[in-house]
């Protein structure tokens, strides 16, 4: 993305990690600001998400529907805070199932005008779908537009 540009949206949960080179011990981000473009000579540099006067995130878990799980680690940014990393093991979890899905120890919330910045750590190359489980919570009147007829 060139610098300057706006920020696209993400319109799918996988990540081709075939394009980083070395996939070990990369870290990037899966839950940041969209509206502010990082220059293209930076990966995964956005600022911490942060929550409008009438929203908030709660993050229970984390899934990973690929076939080839990359993603090691979770580490999350609260208030400028970072917790405590924690492990994914995504390649133990369900594999029978072919869904893994891990729990968080304690659920990571946002709430209204908070920051908070979610990013993981990849191990290995592949395509990977590591997504959030949890609710976006916001006003009905900010969900949609509604007329009268």
């Amino acid at each position: 993305m060139a610098a300057g540009n706006a920020a696209q949206a993400r319109l799918t949960w996988v990540r081709n990690m075939a394009l980083v080179v070395p996939p070990a011990g990369y870290t990037g981000e899966l839950i940041c600001s969209p509206s502010v473009a990082a220059p293209a000579s930076t990966i995964d540099n956005h600022p911490d998400l942060t929550m409008g006067t009438t929203e908030a995130i709660c993050i229970f878990g984390f899934a990973n529907p690929s076939w080839v799980p990359c993603t090691s680690a979770i580490q999350m940014t609260y208030l400028g805070r970072q917790y405590n990393v924690q492990n994914a093991d995504f390649d133990l979890a369900q594999v029978w199932d072919h869904f893994p899905l891990i729990e968080l120890k304690e659920p990571f919330i946002l709430y209204p005008r908070e920051s908070g910045l979610v990013e993981v750590q990849y191990y290995q190359n592949g395509a990977d779908e590591i997504q959030p489980v949890g609710l976006w919570i916001k006003m009905s009147q900010n969900l949609r537009a509604l007329a009268t007829s």
